[in-house]
């Protein structure tokens, strides 16, 4: 028996209802289904002055990839400075702020954690799962027992982009740079008028100059560009495009024979 005009009509409407939800279905997929772009944040909203401590035999002992030094700061970055509990930071912030692919992210990651750099725990919500992290680094009740054996990192460098944009080789170089480079304190320090030509004593110096010193804008490196390389275990031939990388994004400059390595960089 045929359907009346009534029947044919809502089943019709029954259909279209079922092809509706199935769209709508298919959209949320899409939507949630998909990994979020991470996003810089724009320029007036950088953090200037937020930092971690970076240990120096990061660089000079534990012989890290060019790719594990790239993710390394990215990590601690994101990591608590007070406390070392676990956090969350998605592959795919890291792959932007690290500017590497997602393969080499998972390679740099198990390097890391190969060098007990880091931990990874597994977590699941529901069919969800993720993972969180915890990261090696010179935390604040740490500072005074390993004074002199860290230089600061500032997060401006990533939040910038800045650090996406280097090359893996430049990334690598400007860590050896922070290495090597020392504050000019003797020029910083020395103030006739005050000291009157007196030993200076570095332990009790006024508040003024102490400020100055945590406020600097560059420190001095006069360690040659090959043994800068060897400290990170990157190629010495063809530098030239590595340091005007460099230079274009403020983080170093030429001076006589000499350079002024920046903490932080053009913010453009």
């Amino acid at each position: 028996m045929k359907n009346t005009w009534k029947e044919r009509i809502k089943a019709n409407l029954d259909k279209d209802e079922r092809k509706g939800n199935q769209n709508k279905l298919d959209f949320y997929k899409r939507l949630y289904g998909k990994s979020k772009k991470y996003a810089f944040p724009p320029k007036e909203k950088i953090n200037l002055e937020k930092h971690f401590y970076f240990p120096k035999s990061i660089v000079t002992e534990y012989q890290l990839s060019m790719r594990a030094l790239s993710v390394y700061p990215v990590m601690c970055l994101k990591a608590d400075f007070v406390y070392n509990k676990w956090f969350q930071i998605t592959q795919e912030e890291i792959v932007a702020k690290s500017g590497i692919s997602i393969n080499t992210v998972h390679k740099a990651l198990l390097e890391l954690k190969n060098n007990d750099l880091l931990l990874t725990e597994k977590r699941n919500s529901g069919r969800r799962h993720f993972y969180v992290y915890k990261v090696r680094f010179i935390r604040k009740d740490l500072i005074e027992e390993y004074k002199n054996e860290y230089f600061t990192f500032n997060q401006s460098i990533v939040d910038s982009g800045t650090w996406a944009d280097l090359s893996l080789r430049s990334k690598a170089l400007y860590l050896a740079f922070r290495v090597q480079a020392i504050h000019d304190i003797d020029s910083l320090f020395y103030d006739e008028e005050i000291f009157n030509g007196s030993h200076i004593d570095y332990d009790g110096l006024i508040p003024r100059y102490f400020d100055e010193y945590r406020h600097r804008e560059y420190d001095i490196c006069t360690t040659p560009i090959s043994e800068l390389c060897n400290i990170v275990g990157i190629n010495s031939s063809n530098m030239k495009p590595i340091i005007e990388q460099l230079e274009k994004c403020g983080l170093i400059k030429k001076f006589d024979e000499c350079f002024e390595v920046y903490l932080k960089p053009k913010i453009r």
